[in-house]
């Protein structure tokens, strides 16, 4: 860690050779339909644009891992660019924050060989060769790094949240990260916690499951039958009684769902493209009424929303295939679709058959604010719409609680049928339709929710009291004095050399390495409190092993002069650290080293107090 950044870094040289000391106007323009293809919002195109590569390729970089949903958050920085021996060439130091490090590498090496081929274009052909050669790797990049659907959506979303609101994390294993330190820490994989009962998870995956265990404990469902195939499927509608929904008994977001089915033929081949899906098929008694998700996490209904069947709205004008091709024009429409990788709305058989019954067709000029279905199911990732719903009556928002109770999970999306949702569902009818157990929360109607989901899981930021040492003398004599810089009481982890000692007993060893020790003791819910004991020389080599420490300690003595750092690195050690201190510093003796560090602090306080007042 350290300079700012809220992630691990890594650090190297940037050397740019050979750059035309003034771009044209093709370069400039290049560079602009290059920002605009990624959807970079503020790309440095200043004249100078060979003092300006490092941002050029630090924002490039981070809007192709961006754009593969990579959890970067930060571009990458540049420090002490300055130009080279006159031959155009500029030299540096690169520090870039990564998820996946080789996604990082990887996308330094895209840009940086994008940016190479715009910047020597010589003519508007040979740029725009650059310029499509440059999106279509970006392209090829996300599909490689991607992680597709809802999860790896609402992954990115909590890192997000995460960073802004300052709660630490790291990476587990696949798509399981940890947030916050010690006992503190919990497990999250999605909305998938470590508190998720995997026998609930895999009831809920099974709607015929989840539909017998609500009605067990006295929930609302709809009448269904199971079939195995189109046949049985079809016997089983007629039992139930047209209209009908035939749906796979083990898919989520919709998938293979057909609702409002009401003939044996649609039932028919409705079933054979289900089954294509594998497994069995749920068929139920089409519920009418309105669609609506409920957020429950530790039995409370945290967000509820009223999902709408993928529509177009007339203007007056354009056809139903217009419409259709507006839609996917739209900016917000596109960013959506990219990110679950689905492609929105389309004629295809299901939105023609829909027209069919409504006696209409794709070149139908709807009337203005006339809103034509073209999907059965309002799954959002089918095309579907959602308005956030603020007024529940408190039996449907118990109905919802008590269904994810009844499965026993601690984070859920439970999805009604009602009417009205401000009218009681024992009043006007309505069932529990399903039961997600990794809900996405979405946040684009409740900005600040995954904040608020985290918050609540955590208990607050999820930090743990922790304390840096930085001394050349480890003299045991001191390190009472050192374990008071966290008062706390049992639970002490303390690294040092590469090893980790909790409450005083050896917990692991990592070889001289701090970063990985102090990972380990940040994982461990035996701990309380950290103590990390390091030289100067250490943290230079391994950069910071922690986001954050609430104190630093820095110990240097006149008689160890000849250990410490040269000044130069004493500044560098310093700016990696400052931002990364939340309380005080500590300066304990008469070394060069600690002289300087605290004269760095008092210089950038100072500078921290003017700010300030102005």
């Amino acid at each position: 860690m350290g300079f700012g950044f809220v992630q691990p870094i890594v650090i190297g040289a940037l050397l740019a050779e050979g750059l035309p000391e003034q771009p044209g106007m093709i370069q400039v323009e290049t560079l602009a339909e290059l920002g605009r293809r990624l959807e970079i919002d503020a790309f440095p195109l200043a004249p100078t644009a060979r003092l300006e590569i490092g941002s050029l390729l630090a924002l490039l970089s981070h809007a192709i891992q961006r754009r593969a949903r990579i959890p970067v958050f930060q571009p990458a920085r540049v420090l002490m660019a300055r130009n080279g021996t006159g031959d155009g060439s500029l030299k540096g130091t690169l520090i870039a924050p990564y998820a996946h490090a080789q996604a990082t590498f990887d996308s330094l090496e895209l840009a940086a060989r994008s940016l190479s081929a715009i910047l020597h274009a010589v003519e508007a052909g040979q740029a725009d060769g650059a310029l499509q050669d440059a999106v279509a790797a970006a392209e090829a990049f996300a599909r490689r790094y991607r992680e597709p659907g809802e999860s790896g959506v609402t992954s990115d979303r909590i890192l997000s949240a995460a960073v802004k609101a300052r709660v630490p994390f790291v990476r587990l294993v696949g798509n399981v990260h940890a947030f916050g330190h010690g006992h503190k820490s919990r497990w999250l994989m999605g909305t998938f916690t470590d508190h998720t009962p995997q026998l609930a998870a895999q009831i809920a995956r099974n709607k015929a499951a989840t539909s017998s265990l609500l009605a067990a404990n006295g929930l609302p469902v709809a009448r269904n039958l199971l079939a195995t195939s189109a046949e049985t499927a079809v016997r089983a509608a007629q039992s139930l009684g047209y209209p009908v929904v035939v749906k796979p008994i083990d898919k989520d977001n919709g998938v293979g769902v057909h609702a409002g089915l009401l003939r044996d033929e649609q039932v028919e081949r409705c079933a054979r493209d289900a089954l294509e899906l594998g497994g069995q098929l749920l068929v139920e008694a089409f519920q009418p009424g309105r669609d609506y998700r409920l957020s429950v996490q530790d039995g409370r209904v945290i967000k509820a929303i009223e999902r709408l069947a993928g529509a177009v709205v007339g203007n007056g004008t354009d056809s139903i295939r217009g419409l259709i091709a507006l839609q996917h024009e739209d900016p917000t429409a596109k960013r959506r679709n990219r990110e679950r990788g689905k492609t929105g709305l389309g004629l295809d058989a299901e939105a023609l058959e829909l027209l069919a019954e409504a006696a209409l067709d794709a070149d139908s000029i709807p009337a203005a604010g006339q809103r034509v279905v073209l999907r059965r199911r309002s799954n959002v990732s089918t095309g579907g719409t959602t308005r956030l719903v603020e007024r529940i009556h408190p039996d449907n928002r118990k109905l919802a609680e008590d269904a994810a109770l009844a499965l026993r999970l601690d984070v859920a999306g439970v999805d009604l049928i009602l009417p009205d949702i401000e009218v009681s569902w024992r009043a006007s009818g309505g069932i529990v339709c399903e039961v997600n157990a990794q809900p996405q929360l979405g946040e684009r109607d409740t900005p600040g929710l995954y904040g608020q989901f985290l918050a609540s899981l955590l208990g607050g930021d999820g930090r743990i009291a922790s304390a840096l040492v930085i001394a050349t003398d480890r003299s045991d004599s001191r390190r009472e004095e050192w374990m008071h810089a966290i008062r706390h009481g049992p639970g002490i982890a303390v690294v040092e050399d590469g090893r980790v000692r909790i409450d005083g007993e050896t917990h692991a060893d990592f070889a001289g390495d701090i970063v990985a020790a102090t990972r380990s003791a940040l994982l461990s819910q035996k701990v309380h409190a950290l103590l990390v004991v390091a030289s100067p020389a250490e943290l230079l080599r391994s950069a910071l092993p922690a986001d954050r420490f609430d104190t630093v300690l820095v110990e240097s003595w006149a008689a160890r002069d000849g250990q410490e750092p040269a000044e130069a690195d004493a500044g560098y050690l310093f700016h990696m650290l400052r931002h990364h201190v939340r309380g005080q510093w500590t300066f304990r003796g008469d070394g060069r080293f600690g002289k300087l560090m605290a004269g760095y602090a008092s210089a950038a306080n100072t500078r921290e107090t003017a700010r300030t007042d102005q």
